[in-house]
């Protein structure tokens, strides 16, 4: 039964990461971050919330950013 269970989780991961679609974050200090999919902004605020490629959630507050682009990979 752990094997089934666990496929199954493989098989979810994979599909998730198959959809993901990863953008670069470029703030006005001119550095860069990678996320995974791409950034949720929540207005009540006012930050946008994203896993980097690391795995690691980060906030960055909207005025913080000067673009946010997609990769095509």
């Amino acid at each position: 039964m752990k094997r089934v269970q666990a496929g199954i989780a493989v098989v979810a991961a994979m599909f998730i990461l198959g959809c993901a679609t990863p953008h670069r974050i470029t703030l006005q200090d001119g550095s860069t971050v990678e996320s995974t999919d791409e950034p949720k902004y929540r207005k009540a605020t006012g930050f946008y919330e994203f896993k980097t490629r690391t795995g690691e959630r980060m906030k960055l507050n909207k005025d913080e950013i000067r673009s946010i682009k997609r990769l095509d990979d």
